[in-house]
């Protein structure tokens, strides 16, 4: 999902940002792939776009300060998220970079609150990092972002405010996923009642079924 108001803003250089964290997020989804997969992926590489082919990054470093859900209350820790974006920026570093620049992961961990996702765009902010990269972060500070002028990349919406945001979003949320399942179920099942089993998060299911059932299933 693309926000248009932040396409427009892009500099060349936040186009590259944005090629690169794309590539992150497809190397971590990567890592779960069926090595048959693996194997298609690679048959089609060329020499222009290998990555093994490319010499190590020795230019300025780029830093992407990310912010990830991890330990805590209610089951909510995904330090994977994290630690496979870091492998990624391993591996990129080692062939390439950015367009020759090195890349820097600044990790700030937050705890499915507002004031910890506030503390953490603050801190990130105050480094001055080149873009932001939001793991799952329930309550990203999109305001603090924005002043600073900071392009916003991330993995996927949950609530109704990531919709609107001035960011780039690589999945559809919850407003795609569920509306999407229980699309799958009136269409394949004849299903006349759908009912969705979902963390104990109110504005992440009205977010869904605000947004998605009464646009893809029940007009």
């Amino acid at each position: 999902m693309t926000n248009q108001g932040a396409n427009k803003a892009m500099t060349p250089t936040t186009r590259n940002a944005v090629r690169t964290i794309a590539v992150l997020t497809a190397l971590s989804v990567s890592a779960t792939m069926a090595p048959a997969a693996h194997a298609a992926t690679k048959a089609k590489l060329t020499p222009s776009n290998n990555f093994p082919t490319l010499k190590p990054a020795t230019g300025p470093v780029f830093t992407i300060g990310m912010t990830n859900t991890e330990g805590a209350a209610g089951g909510l820790d995904y330090p994977e998220i994290r630690t496979f974006a870091q492998s990624s920026v391993d591996y990129l570093n080692k062939h390439g970079g950015m367009g020759g620049r090195k890349i820097k992961l600044e990790a700030c961990v937050v705890k499915a609150s507002p004031e910890t996702s506030a503390a953490c765009a603050q801190e990130l902010v105050g480094k001055k990092v080149d873009a932001i990269l939001l793991g799952l972060d329930i309550f990203p500070g999109y305001a603090t972002y924005d002043a600073a002028k900071i392009p916003v990349f991330g993995v996927l919406p949950i609530l109704p405010g990531d919709y609107t945001a001035k960011a780039v979003l690589f999945g559809g949320g919850n407003a795609a996923t569920m509306a999407a399942t229980a699309a799958a179920a009136k269409i394949h099942y004849n299903a006349k009642n759908v009912g969705i089993l979902a963390a104990d998060n109110t504005r992440a299911c009205v977010a869904a079924l605000h947004r998605g059932l009464p646009q893809r299933v029940l007009h």
